[in-house]
């Protein structure tokens, strides 16, 4: 009969940018369970890729009824762990804050939003939200986060803009 284990001094586990995590940092061995006389593997623990992407299990197999000494084979069962779009894309700063002078050229640089998000799939869009007599004094790029005067800015009727920036995520 056949007895399976995992050799747990040859299992590695890496992140996205391929760091090695060691199991005091994140426990991966334990979200697995090997069944000993089937074979079968299962998760039995959440999964975070954030933390950890590529999984190599270390696999030992054993034939116990050998009759000529111990029969052991080994192989690495890869695991790759797949992005699931589970974090919402997080400005740098809770606001931003800006002075710009009316009459500023167009095209002047206000500011630079940016923000980031923890899943692979990182493409984030902008978009302003507000009152339309606003958003027009300004241009946003979608991609970049760059807002820019976009239309000529009088002071008496516009003291202030207040707008909002939305950051999508693709997922």
């Amino acid at each position: 009969s056949l007895r399976y284990s995992i050799d747990r001094d040859n299992c590695e586990a890496r992140s996205e940018e391929g760091t090695i995590i060691k199991p005091t940092e994140f426990d991966f061995l334990s979200a697995f369970e090997l069944n000993a006389v089937d074979g079968l593997l299962r998760v039995v623990r959440l999964l975070d890729r954030e933390r950890v992407e590529v999984i190599r299990l270390a696999i030992r197999v054993e034939d116990t009824a050998s009759v000529s000494g111990k029969q052991i084979t080994s192989g690495i069962l890869t695991i790759v762990i797949e992005d699931e779009n589970d974090n919402n894309p997080m400005f740098r700063k809770p606001f931003y804050r800006r002075f710009i002078t009316e009459n500023s050229q167009l095209g002047v640089l206000i500011v630079n939003v940016v923000a980031d998000d923890a899943d692979k799939n990182r493409t984030i869009t902008y978009s302003l939200e507000g009152s339309p007599k606003v958003i027009e004094l300004v241009h946003l790029d979608q991609q970049t986060g760059e807002m820019v005067v976009a239309n000529r800015i009088d002071h008496e009727q516009t003291p202030w803009l207040n707008m909002t920036v939305r950051a999508t995520d693709s997922g």
